[in-house]
């Protein structure tokens, strides 16, 4: 087998070419690990404990979350919470704010909303609440929706308030109403979802 180098030329006189375009490759393909937000966890996590621990605490306490237009340091903070649903309820959020999928006759969420969605889910879910189905409103609200252990929940989180609707197929138990004024019965739903 014949070298494709002449007699002259040699393989390290190559070598820094080489190693530069391997370099653009890298570079250009952004294989470089990013250096995440640092958001300190137990704030988050304290954040969960002290609502949990007197959930009228979330009507009045204020959780500092990130901004909604990218959800990207929400989603390394869903992540640092190890949550069951951080990673999809920040997609869908997201997704909802940008139009994506099918708005037919649906009006896409403001970004005030979405925050309000995020903080209410910070608030208000437990770590192991189920996933729920996060949809649009035709009024552009986002609703947060479970089937679950007998349960049928519905939250709408809109730009100024916050309805749940709850309904025990197996008890009859139901409630309706601002979540500020069924906080107890909400938190305690969702947490017993958390145990199924």
């Amino acid at each position: 087998m014949t070298s494709p180098l002449s007699e002259n030329e040699s393989f390290g006189q190559y070598l820094p070419q080489a190693a530069a375009i391997a370099t653009l490759l890298v570079v250009s393909t952004n294989l470089f690990p990013l250096n995440p937000i640092q958001v300190p966890a137990p704030q988050i996590a304290s954040a969960y404990q002290m609502y949990s621990h007197n959930p009228l605490l979330g009507a009045t306490t204020h959780v500092v979350s990130p901004s909604m237009n990218t959800l990207d340091a929400s989603t390394r903070i869903s992540s640092s919470i190890a949550t069951k649903w951080g990673s999809y309820v920040t997609r869908r959020i997201t997704e909802l704010l940008m139009g994506a999928h099918d708005f037919s006759g649906l009006q896409v969420p403001a970004d005030k909303t979405g925050r309000r969605a995020w903080d209410l889910a910070v608030k208000l879910f437990h770590p192991n609440t189920p996933v729920p189905s996060v949809l649009p409103s035709e009024n552009g609200e986002i609703l947060f929706v479970w089937h679950k252990a007998g349960w049928d929940i519905e939250i709408t989180v809109g730009s100024e308030e916050t309805e749940v609707w709850a309904h025990n197929r197996r008890s009859g138990e139901e409630f309706s109403g601002s979540v500020e004024e069924f906080l107890p019965e909400t938190g305690r739903t969702l947490a017993d979802l958390a145990l199924t």
